[in-house]
């Protein structure tokens, strides 16, 4: 097949205009001809070089001469030389073009595989070249960074300060400084350039080697850092550190240091330790310098007078950094030497309560060989300590039917490590028990090994039969629960009686039923008396078992209190009492129990009823706090003493004891009015003047349930029963 491209050669295309020289010079004219020849020549020279400059030149004159030219005509020697001119100039241009081509290719080379990053500028900074290391440092392209200027990358804002550097690079021909670049995304980039400055290549270029030194600035930083950090450490360390030479003389000193020797810096450097006459004993710093030379570390304390004559006690820890250098860490240790003092005192102070104190302080070994114990121990068991020191303790001093179990358990805390507090009974001397409540610690070695136990004892001989009349009263509590059970039985018969009569009552004369009449009513409040008293007194009970419960739910206890209280305001009346109510709020719902709260309320009303004259004035009161419901009863009665206020919330205590008070009462009331109230997370005080009359207060927490219950109205709840809890409450009042 015909090859085209192998046609087109150079030296193919030489020929054939060489043929087709031959064949058109004899129609050309002497002008042509010279023309051509020279044509011809340059092209043999142009493609061929040197050889190919002769050959054309040759066959130039092979031509004229075959076609009857003459050689003055056409001076062959000229076309010869000709020939060889244009074939040497060529060949001399293709050899610095092809040396030009490998050095080139060995710049993109090195500028390719080079770690570092390569770029050149212009004289305006604009880049001309940059190698592949440089672009992926910053992340820039080579078509962007070839529209850039080194000032859009660069972190010097200042244009003059980059023109000056420009103009010193091209003064002293290369520089070498630090610098930082942003890359593309925005990183700051730090690197270590050195520029170059080539005047001979186009109009001047700076040909700059960057290498990335951020890694190495992040190190520096951080080693910067980390030594002021090391320095603030020293310089704001609790105790002195100090660095000294071979020969003991102070090269360093930290703040702390100069404190505690008392100089300042400038005295202390460059002199020797003990040179300011600071250490008590200077015997005792040449001998610890000493040691530290020869063992490379040294632990010691010593007395120092500081300037001013003022003493300080200081503990010195000194180690060997090298040959020269020793660094010492010195802290006063004044108020430690202080404490020691305090503590010896107090181990003598213990050491005198451990002989006594009336408690047993015992100390036994791992297998129960009294090593220790106190005089009171020895009293309790009526032995001398001579005859109580080196006996097994479980053989010789336990209840004999717990010897057994008592080692079992001495041995599982020793084993074990767990601590056993226990009871147990020992022996005396004279074969008398005693009981003894004992709390044991373990006693460890500097291994953490337990070694043995420390106990102390307390004879509780007599608290136990104190605990045993406790239950028997405990007894006589539950015995009296139950008669108050018992009593409610006849009383329920006795108003069950009483309702018969009422109904049987109406069938009689009227004179009949006036006289009956007059005895149920003695029945009844009697009758409510006595109930009101079993009811307290079983509340009482229900409060010391624990077991009285309230009925919480959200009630409106606005409605609650005006209730009850205009439900009493006629009897109030009756008895010739002004009687007021007045609330804050038309509407307020609480958690509460409205039965319990109705029974503060009649007690209140009732010693308010009690305690008031003819004409004397009740109030009852709703206001409204922060995060609380106030409720205020109060009258204008005879009031309350200071002493007293302070005892009628107390169980069986009343404001008036006297025999001539004017209504009857245990004194148990007000103190269940009180145990109501702190059920319902509430608060009760009095506020009275003697002689003008009380106040009392009950705060209850406004909040509700988070559980929404059913209203008041909607509960069995009628006017008949509270009027019996009315007759219960208000049944010691005479009539």
């Amino acid at each position: 097949m015909f090859d085209f491209k192998q046609l087109m050669k150079p030296n193919y295309i030489l020929i054939a205009i060489g043929l087709i020289f031959f064949a058109v010079i004899p129609h050309l004219s002497i002008f042509w001809r010279v023309e051509f020849c020279i044509i011809f020549v340059l092209l043999g020279g142009y493609f061929g070089k040197l050889k190919g400059g002769i050959i054309s030149a040759l066959w130039a004159i092979f031509i004229l001469n075959l076609w009857g030219s003459s050689l003055a005509e056409y001076n062959y020697f000229a076309l010869l030389g000709q020939g060889v001119i244009f074939g040497g100039l060529f060949k001399y241009q293709n050899h610095l073009r092809d040396n030009l081509k490998k050095e080139k290719e060995m710049l993109d080379k090195i500028l390719s595989t080079a770690a570092n990053g390569i770029f050149v500028l212009d004289n305006q900074g604009d880049f001309i070249e940059t190698n592949e290391a440089y672009r992926q440092m910053i992340g820039y392209s080579e078509e962007e960074l070839s529209e850039m200027n080194i000032k859009d990358i660069n972190l010097i804002n200042d244009l003059e300060k980059i023109k000056n550097y420009i103009k010193k690079v091209k003064k002293e021909g290369q520089d070498q400084f630090e610098s930082q670049h942003y890359a593309k995304n925005g990183d700051k980039i730090d690197f270590e350039i050195s520029t170059t400055y080539l005047a001979d290549v186009k109009d001047g270029i700076l040909v700059a080697f960057a290498n990335n030194i951020t890694a190495r600035k992040e190190k520096e930083a951080k080693l910067k850092a980390s030594e002021a950090k090391f320095r603030s450490y020293i310089n704001h360390a609790p105790y002195g550190v100090f660095v000294i030479n071979k020969h003991g003389e102070y090269i360093e000193v930290n703040p702390k240091s100069i404190e505690l020797i008392g100089y300042p810096k400038e005295e202390i450097l460059g002199s020797k330790i003990g040179s300011f006459n600071d250490i008590v004993n200077s015997k005792e710093v040449v001998e610890a310098f000493d040691k530290l030379v020869k063992n490379g570390e040294v632990s010691c304390e010593f007395l120092f007078s500081r300037k001013g004559n003022t003493e300080v006690n200081v503990k010195v820890d000194a180690v060997k950094i090298n040959d020269n250098r020793y660094i010492g860490f010195s802290q006063d240790i004044t108020e430690r030497k202080k404490i020691e003092k305090k503590i010896k005192k107090e181990r003598d102070k213990l050491k005198k309560y451990f002989e006594t104190t009336e408690a047993i302080v015992l100390r036994l070994d791992k297998t129960g060989q009294v090593k220790e114990i106190n005089q009171s121990g020895c009293e309790i068991l009526e032995y001398q300590k001579s005859e109580i020191i080196g006996k097994n303790w479980f053989d010789n001093f336990i209840k004999e039917q717990k010897i057994e179990e008592t080692k079992r358990m001495f041995k599982e805390m020793i084993e074990n490590k767990k601590l056993i507090d226990r009871e147990n009974k020992v022996i005396t001397k004279l074969n008398q028990t005693r009981d003894i409540f004992w709390r044991n610690n373990l006693l460890t070695n500097d291994q953490g090994r337990v070694i043995g136990s420390l106990s102390t004892g307390m004879d509780i001989t007599e608290v136990n039969s104190l605990r045993e009349e406790l239950e028997y009263s405990r007894l006589q509590m539950r015995f009296f629960a139950n008669l108050s059970h018992e009593l409610k039985t006849p009383l329920n018969l006795i108003f069950s009686a009483q309702q018969m009569i009422e109904l049987e009552q109406q069938k009689l004369k009227k004179e009949n039923r006036e006289m009956i009449n007059k005895y149920l009513n003695i029945i009844s409040q009697n009758g409510n008396r006595l109930l009101r008293l079993v009811n307290n007194l079983l509340d009482i009970n229900k409060f010391e078992a624990d077991a009285f419960n309230l009925n919480l739910g959200n009630y409106d206890v606005v409605q609650i209190v005006e209730n009850t209280s205009y439900s009493v305001a006629d009897y109030i009346e009756q008895k010739d009492r002004n009687f007021r109510f007045n609330s804050q709020f038309k509407s307020k719902v609480i958690a509460c129990d409205p039965f319990n709260l109705e029974r503060v309320l009649l007690n209140l009303l009732s010693n308010a009823i009690k305690f008031t004259e003819q004409g004397d004035k009740i109030d009852v009161e709703i206001i409204g706090l922060k995060d609380k419901v106030r409720i205020i009863i109060s009258d204008k009665g005879i009031g309350i003493t200071k002493e007293k206020q302070k005892q009628i919330f107390k169980r069986f205590r009343q404001a008036d004891e006297s025999f001539k008070r004017s209504a009857e009462g245990t004194g148990i009331g007000l103190s269940i009015v009180k145990l109501i109230i702190e059920l319902h997370d509430g608060e009760i005080k009095v506020e009275s003047t003697y002689g003008k009359g009380s106040k009392f207060i009950i705060d209850l927490p406004d909040k509700k349930l988070a559980e929404e219950t059913k209203q008041l109205s909607e509960y069995n709840y009628n006017s008949q029963q509270l009027i019996d809890r009315i007759n219960v409450e208000l049944s010691d009042i005479y009539q």
